[in-house]
């Protein structure tokens, strides 16, 4: 009893790991006055740090705008039409080579242009599919922008001025700037995703009351 009794005067001395191991091993054995007491004999500290709730929205801030680089860069690539420009552009080379082929042989005048005829039509379809799948990835990267621009007015920051924080990760072209114009998102689209950034922006789980 005397043995435990001098031991009283360390509880305030352990080391964290120190405390921490003993803690558990009571807890182990179920001697449960004395993992209390080593939790109630624990060195207090006051800390100062910057004010929680400034923290904690600046790291919320972070967290949405690390979503929105990511589905726009994700949106924006998609409008990389290379492949589809470079396929169309062979094409093209293949119906002159085809007609001067025809030319070259003598071929008869309607032959060449029944040959002009149907290669130009399958341009022409080639086109219209470009200009169908770069307008459906147009409105996804036009929802992304709108939704996450209406999330920040929503929660009383100026949308103009985060992008412009987030620098050159969101920089569209000139040209896609003006295509954008006469695009309308998907609204259903901008809800979901509106949602989610609130989610992530409402998320105080581990912030003091004092928000």
């Amino acid at each position: 009893m005397k043995a435990l009794h001098n031991l009283e005067k360390y509880y305030d001395q352990f080391i964290p790991m120190e405390r921490l191991n003993l803690y558990l091993k009571a807890r182990a054995r179920k001697d449960y006055t004395e993992s209390n007491k080593l939790i109630e004999t624990c060195p207090r500290f006051q800390y100062i740090r910057r004010d929680l709730r400034f923290t904690h929205k600046f790291d919320r801030l972070i967290s949405t705008a690390l979503l929105f680089m990511l589905e726009f860069q994700k949106a924006n690539h998609k409008l990389e039409l290379s492949e589809f420009i470079t396929g169309m552009l062979y094409e093209k080379e293949r119906t002159y080579e085809s007609i001067i082929e025809l030319l070259e042989q003598g071929a008869p005048k309607q032959e060449i242009m029944a040959k002009a005829r149907d290669k130009i039509a399958e341009l022409n379809q080639q086109v219209t599919n470009i200009k169908t799948i770069t307008n459906s990835k147009l409105i996804a990267l036009k929802t992304e922008i709108e939704a996450y621009k209406q999330f920040c007015n929503d929660v009383g920051l100026d949308a103009d001025t985060v992008i412009k924080w987030l620098g050159d990760d969101i920089v569209l072209d000139e040209s896609v700037i003006n295509d954008l114009n006469g695009i309308a998102p998907n609204d259903f689209y901008l809800i979901e995703r509106k949602k989610q950034y609130r989610e992530m922006w409402n998320n105080d789980q581990d912030v003091p009351r004092l928000l």
